[in-house]
This record gives C-alpha cells, sequence and structure tokens, in this order.
C-alpha cells in the first residue's frame, strides 16, 4: 500500500486548445481508447479543438501510441503515429479503401493484440448517440462494418445489435468486452448489458438483461444499478466487474455540465453468475465529497458524485480513479442550475478494506493543478489540472492520463494535450493504521503466546523439582541394618 504518490509530467501543453498535426493528435477528450498489452495504445476519435472555427468538433481518425517511447524527451511528438486518417466521405462501400466509422466520441472500443479492433456507438455529431460496429483489421490497417467482417471469416450471424447510445459503461477484456447503459437517442438512459465476443465477432444480451428487455421479468425485482452515463468502470480479478457514479437522470444533456442528476452508488457485477451486488453509496443523490486525511483511510470517505473519471485497476487488484465531472469538497458544488466542477482529485478504493483512500491531487473543483517543477521525473507535490474524459492507459503499476476536456495551468477552460504519470508501485507502503481486526489478532496472540510461556515455566518447573528428588535419592547411602542389641 501507499504512503507517498509521485506524478510526473511526462510532455504537451500546460496550455489548453492545442492542435493536432500529422504526428501529434493534440488536444482531445471522449476518445475510444483500447491498450494492447504493453507495447501500444490506441485512440480512436474524440473531440478536437478546430483553430479555424474556434469551436470543438468530433474525429474519426485512429492514433496508436508505442509504450516503449513513454520516457522519451518528445515523447509527445515521437510516440504518437497517425494509423488511420478517418474520413468525411459517406460512401462505406467495400469498394472504399479510406472508409471509416463516422466520426463520434464516447464509443466503446476493444480488440485482440495484432488482429482487430471493434469500435462500438458513441455520441456522433451534434450528439447524436450511434448504434454502429466496427472492426479495424490491424494487419490491412482497413475498416470494415461488422457484417462484412464477419463475412469475412466466419459467414455467420452477427448476432442482434444493441440499439444505439453513447456514453456507455464499457468493460475490455482478453476476448470480450461488456457495455451497460448509456444515453439513447432521446436522450433516454438505457438500462441493459450486452456482451461482444471478439474471437466469434458476435453480440449477445447477458440473461438477466434480455428478460427484463422482453418483460418476462420486472427490473424492480431485480437488484441492479439504474440506467447512467459516463460512469466509471474496472475490471477486478476473477474477472469481477465494477462501476461508480455517473447520471442517471434522462434528459440531463452532458454539455449542461449539472450534476443534480449524478449519484455515488458503487456496483460489482459477477459475470459467471450473472449477478449484481450494491457496495455503497448513495443510489439517488449527488453528494459531495468526503475526503478525511489525505492517504489515510476512513470509512466515511467517499468520491464526491462524478462522471467521465478515468479507472485504473493496479497490480494487486485495486481500484484507482481520478478526476472526472461533478462535485468537490464544497457542498455548494451540488446544483441544479450551475455548472458542475471539474475534478483533480486521486482516489483509491481497497477491495480487502473496502475503503476509499484520498490519494493526491486537490479536493477543490476547477483546479489549475501544479505544474510548477513538473518535469519528466517523478516527484511528489506536483499534480494535474482538472479534467473529465481524458485518454488513459497503465504500464504495470504507473497510471498515465492524456489530454481531456478541463482547465489548463491558467485555470481556462477548454481541450487538454499533457501527459501525466502516477505512481503507484505497491512497494511503497500504507502508513500502518490499526483496524479493530488487527487490534483483536495482536491482542489474541499476544494472549496465546503468554499462555504458552506460562505453561512451559510450569511444565519445566515440574520437570527440575522431580530431577532433585530423583537425584536426591540417587546420592542416598543404603547401610547393613545390624541385629546385634547393643
Amino acid at each position: 500500500m501507499l504512503s507517498e504518490i509521485r506524478w510526473r509530467w511526462g510532455g504537451g501543453s500546460d496550455h489548453r486548445n492545442q492542435i493536432m498535426t500529422d504526428t501529434f493528435l493534440g488536444s482531445r477528450s471522449g476518445s475510444a481508447v483500447w491498450q494492447d498489452r504493453r507495447k501500444y495504445v490506441w485512440a480512436f476519435g474524440g473531440q478536437v479543438y478546430n483553430p479555424t472555427s474556434k469551436k470543438f468538433e468530433v474525429k474519426n481518425d485512429l492514433w496508436r501510441f508505442d509504450l516503449k517511447k513513454l520516457w522519451a524527451k518528445h515523447s509527445m511528438q515521437t510516440g504518437w503515429e497517425l494509423m488511420h486518417p478517418g474520413s468525411s466521405d459517406l460512401d462505406i462501400s467495400i469498394n472504399n479503401t479510406m472508409r471509416a466509422p463516422v466520426p463520434r466520441q464516447l464509443a466503446t472500443a476493444c480488440g485482440i493484440p495484432e488482429k482487430i479492433i471493434i469500435v462500438y456507438g458513441g455520441a456522433g455529431k451534434d450528439a447524436v448517440p450511434l448504434g454502429d460496429t466496427w472492426a479495424f483489421y490491424i494487419p490491412e490497417k482497413r475498416w470494415y462494418p461488422l457484417s462484412e467482417m464477419v463475412k469475412k471469416f466466419h459467414n455467420e450471424s452477427i448476432g442482434t445489435e444493441p440499439p444505439r447510445r453513447g456514453g456507455q459503461a464499457t468493460w475490455c477484456m482478453q476476448n470480450k468486452f461488456y457495455i451497460f447503459s448509456g444515453a439513447n437517442e432521446n436522450d433516454n438512459l438505457l438500462r441493459d448489458m450486452w456482451m461482444f465476443d471478439m474471437v466469434g465477432l458476435k453480440w449477445s444480451q447477458t440473461k438477466t438483461s434480455a428478460k427484463i428487455s422482453n418483460n418476462q421479468i420486472s427490473s424492480s425485482l431485480v437488484t441492479m444499478p439504474h440506467g447512467r452515463s459516463g460512469a466509471a468502470t474496472w475490471v477486478g480479478f476473477d474477472n469481477a466487474l465494477y462501476i461508480f457514479s455517473g447520471n442517471h437522470k434522462n434528459g440531463n444533456f452532458r454539455n449542461k455540465h449539472l450534476n443534480y442528476g449524478f449519484s455515488t452508488d458503487f456496483w460489482e457485477y459477477n459475470i459467471t453468475i450473472d449477478s449484481w451486488k450494491f457496495l455503497m453509496g448513495d443510489q439517488e443523490k449527488c453528494l459531495h465529497g468526503v475526503y478525511g486525511k489525505m492517504m489515510h483511510p476512513n470509512e466515511k470517505n467517499i468520491p464526491g458524485c462524478r462522471r467521465g473519471a478515468a479507472a485504473w485497476t493496479d497490480t494487486m487488484g485495486n481500484l484507482w480513479m481520478f478526476g472526472g465531472d461533478g462535485a468537490s469538497v464544497d457542498p455548494a458544488s451540488i446544483s441544479d442550475t450551475l455548472p458542475s466542477s471539474t475534478l483533480a482529485d486521486l482516489w483509491h478504493y481497497d477491495l480487502d478494506r473496502k475503503v476509499w483512500y484520498w490519494m493526491g491531487g486537490s479536493d477543490k473543483g476547477n483546479d489549475a493543478g501544479n505544474y510548477k517543477n513538473a518535469g519528466r521525473k517523478y516527484t511528489t507535490g506536483i499534480y494535474p489540472s482538472s479534467r473529465t474524459e481524458a485518454i488513459i492507459f497503465r504500464l504495470w503499476n504507473e497510471f498515465y492520463i492524456y489530454g481531456g476536456v478541463g482547465h489548463d495551468s491558467t485555470q481556462a477552460f477548454g481541450l487538454l494535450s499533457d501527459l501525466w504519470g502516477i505512481d503507484a508501485h505497491t512497494k511503497v507502503m500504507y502508513p500502518n493504521t490499526a483496524y479493530p481486526g488487527t487490534i483483536f489478532m495482536i491482542i489474541f496472540s499476544a494472549m496465546c503466546l503468554v499462555l504458552i510461556i506460562i505453561v512451559t515455566f510450569m511444565y519445566t518447573r515440574k520437570f527440575f523439582k522431580s530431577a532433585e528428588r530423583r537425584s536426591a535419592l540417587s546420592e542416598m547411602e543404603y547401610s547393613r541394618l545390624s541385629t546385634e542389641v547393643d
């Protein structure tokens, strides 16, 4: 466990709205991201800054970042490679070799290394939800609609595809991925769960979700999260899936930046038995953050409600989260009329102790971060500015955040392009904290030790006394009794 968190500013600008080039993806948020083991990070689409119109627009380009160049001096300029430029051409026929999915953000991406990347759904132009599934065939560097990809390799059915949506919860695994909820074209929140088999290239709805959709059972009889968008998700050990917070209110458009429809509920999904378990939090209300003392656990600690947070799982299976768009430590940050705050707080959830730690960053909203003396080496006392919908990846227990939308080092709002690393290696230990269970075990062990000492002492004392008696008897001299009378 950790007693100190170190950060590093790995490159990019600390000022907003940087322009993309042929070798640099620029300021960007909401990209669909997939990490190819420990070799590459893939980023599709997202929202970028257009210097001509001076507005944000969505893209459909595909980039790849080489993790071997993560520590290079100019990693932001040399590490990114444009794998497909995207296209504005609406012709998606097979003869168009440059075709691509339409521009979008907040989509799902997952893949199989060196073979295929699957992209599903997301929010397109004017935030219109999408329901198409595309496959990028890596050996050919070409995009295929799912139906064509299936014919190319299987000539089978693609299954029933999910309805269109954006901002869905996503869990990417080794050869499949899951999605839950998201907002549809009417900005109503769905409450269904789907799985995509990346080997068989086929969609299927989970059993319980399908029964609810087919009115075989009522959702009110099933323990499960509300429909939501923008939730934080993790894949834990034993393929447990976790989800935290997000917006659960219909009609609460993302561009309103209102957190009154957010929640702080935390759930676990068991894939094997197709069942949800509620862990903690409030399922209905947005609550401000309870931070406690930094790096110290407390049962009262809980992150404020949010959506668009960055989330990672460490090598010990514990859950980490940074930033998002929501409520800070200030109760006044919860409002149904004022814009919510972008956040710069780092949280850690210990699955064994079932408690949240505030590990670093700021408990204030719209924070400009601390870039002073920041550099390529890890150090303490610095942290990135507040943001949401960033590109994220990890290398062992180093977590990385790139870009997002939020506040730069001058506190100006816009799209970001800086890369930050978080050193969360488990060789650094948490401060020793006495839990009731730990105290009981210490007392119990001490009592057992005292008892053993007493028993041993009594036994040895008895042994030596017996030995003394035996020794005294052995030293006695016997003489013949005389029969003579004096």
